[in-house]
């Protein structure tokens, strides 16, 4: 059965956003949160290519030094005046820049991943959230018709009393009966308007946006286990596990290459009582800094990187395992519940009109009423369970 419910009183149908799966699934995987969140991550880790680029970590130094000469004693010569100018120039012979870079592009593929993981969790959340909106219509629809059944009962026993067949206390149970039915009537409208709020969230919307809810409880069977779990590598979160072991990868490379010397080519120029200019080259030795902490840390980091990944795929094949067993029960479940379908609807209808012919007391017929209700909503939640179970199913599965 389709619903399409509007949640705002004052819009209209056509000035409301549709949301039915598709418009919820494009919503989500674009405006959600954590997925504007993670597009600026993205932006942030393309930003750290420019600082792939440079051609070496140190920068030419340039000197200018001045400063006066007095003669000695006894020397007839004028005070005079020394200059000197110096230029350093760093030569990166350890391919740092190119590592540099490559670190760079891993990062912003290990960000785009951590962006295809947080559409692929929102779209999960918010379709979560769809599904309990639908089930939240279909119970706001069986309370009504609850209610107006308890109305009309109502007038059923003022009717008996006023024709002498029945007491003041089926009219006390009737009113009892109708007020319990408004009031599980009130809380479903009202879940329904906070589950509606989320949702709204999820997708991206303002709270003051109307929308109007549209889809089915029912769902079809997923794919056979062993086919989904075979396809487990390709999860959202276990790609950006292994990426992490690449982008660490790249790092213990940029740091192994940190630590090889970096010569400067220097060149001086001046005048001491005549012109002078002179070159040469300064090596560093490394001796005791070999940039050793950052490469140990960097290695550290690929083997943490590993592990995550490991334990990510086992992770997804168990969170896929039972998130399927439980679809499987709520399968059956819903199965059982709907075989009783027609006997919840004749078992109440019997009942109710056995009292209005006299046949039946009303608390007998109240209890029937109140059994049939039970197994209403019982297969109610059924249905929600088992379309929930089924997101939880895609999920696992890594499906976007």
């Amino acid at each position: 059965m389709s619903l399409a419910l509007s949640f705002s009183s004052g819009a209209h149908a056509q000035s409301a956003v549709r949301l039915d799966r598709e418009t919820v699934i494009a919503l989500a995987r674009a405006h959600a949160p954590e997925v504007r969140v993670a597009e600026a991550r993205v932006a942030e880790a393309q930003a750290m290519r420019i600082g792939g680029r440079i051609f070496a970590g140190i920068n030419p130094e340039i000197g200018l030094t001045a400063g006066p000469r007095w003669p000695g004693p006894g020397a007839n010569q004028p005070l005079s005046a020394d200059v000197t100018l110096s230029l350093a120039w760093p030569l990166d012979v350890s391919g740092t820049r190119m590592a540099r870079g490559a670190w760079a592009s891993a990062l912003v593929r290990w960000a785009q991943a951590a962006l295809d993981e947080a559409r692929w969790n929102a779209v999960a959340e918010a379709l979560d959230l769809w599904v309990r909106v639908l089930g939240a219509d279909e119970r706001i629809r069986l309370e009504q018709a609850r209610s107006e059944l308890d109305e009309a009962v109502a007038h059923i026993a003022q009717a008996r009393r006023s024709a002498g067949t029945s007491g003041d206390g089926d009219v006390a149970l009737a009113t009892m009966v109708r007020a319990d039915g408004q009031s599980r009537l009130r809380l479903a409208q009202g879940e329904r308007d906070a589950l509606v709020e989320q949702l709204r969230l999820r997708v991206g919307l303002s709270s003051d946006t109307p929308v109007t809810v549209e889809g089915t409880l029912d769902v079809t069977d997923p794919a056979p286990l062993e086919q989904l779990v075979a396809a487990l590598s390709a999860r959202q979160d276990v790609v950006r596990a292994g990426l992490l072991v690449d982008t660490a990868r790249q790092d213990l490379e940029v740091q192994r290459r940190l630590g090889t010397p970096v010569p400067r080519v220097t060149v001086i120029a001046g005048r001491e009582n005549e012109l002078f200019a002179r070159g040469g080259i300064d090596v560093p030795l490394p001796l005791y800094q070999r940039n050793q902490m950052a490469v140990a840390g960097a290695e550290a980091r690929v083997y943490t990187g590993g592990v995550e990944r490991a334990v990510a795929l086992d992770r997804a094949r168990s969170e896929l395992r039972g998130a399927y067993t439980r679809y499987r029960a709520a399968r059956v479940a819903l199965d059982a519940l709907e075989s009783a379908r027609t006997a919840v609807d004749d078992a109440e209808r019997f009942a109710m009109r056995a009292y209005e012919l006299g046949q039946r007391d009303l608390a007998s017929a109240v209890l029937t009423r109140r059994e049939s209700g039970l197994a209403r909503l019982g297969r109610l939640d059924g249905r929600i369970a088992l379309a929930r179970a089924r997101v939880t199913v895609d999920h696992a599965a890594g499906r976007r």
